[in-house]
């Protein structure tokens, strides 16, 4: 029941990544962030996976050029984006990837967690998807709804109408 919601993430962060990297050095700027490291780990793994390693290459050949240069991101000084700058085509993409897919998941599994179930059922990507929940996943799901709240007011007005269009404000606010 997870593979194909699996896959099909998998190919819309390629995507997504794929466009932005010839053109932008980084999520927010020309230095890496928080997020660039963060996708970097995970996608590192899967650039190692004999299976996802072929469909990156054959899919996204500029994010596996861009994954190695990430490896060797020590001392890279650069600057970020303005912080009244509208988010990158990429970023619009990933938050809406979070909207449809993370956070519905992110937000199932806290809740079977909490009700102390063994199993957590959700619709993803028009299929349902089931696994056993994760309390780590639900911690993620806390202090992500934590670091939300504790922006400054200012800062979360900004952010809000992104959060609006990409989906992932309901499960965030």
């Amino acid at each position: 029941m997870t593979k194909p919601v699996i896959e099909e993430s998998y190919a819309r962060v390629l995507a997504a990544m794929e466009a932005g990297v010839p053109t932008q050095e980084y999520l927010f700027g020309t230095r890496p962030s928080l997020a660039d490291f963060g996708l970097f780990g995970q996608l590192q793994i899967l650039a190692t996976d004999p299976t996802s390693a072929g469909i990156m290459r054959t899919e996204a050949p500029h994010l596996h050029t861009w994954l190695m240069r990430l490896d060797d991101a020590s001392g890279i000084e650069g600057e970020w984006l303005p912080a009244d700058a509208a988010p990158s085509p990429t970023v619009i993409a990933l938050l809406r990837l979070a909207g449809e897919v993370y956070l519905p998941f992110l937000t199932a599994n806290a809740e079977a967690i909490d009700e102390g179930r063994d199993m957590l059922r959700v619709g993803l990507l028009g299929r349902e998807f089931a696994q056993a929940p994760f309390r780590y996943q639900a911690k993620c799901y806390r202090g992500l709804r934590s670091a939300y709240a504790a922006l400054d007011p200012d800062v979360r007005a900004r952010v809000r109408p992104v959060l609006e269009e990409t989906g992932c404000l309901p499960y965030l606010a």
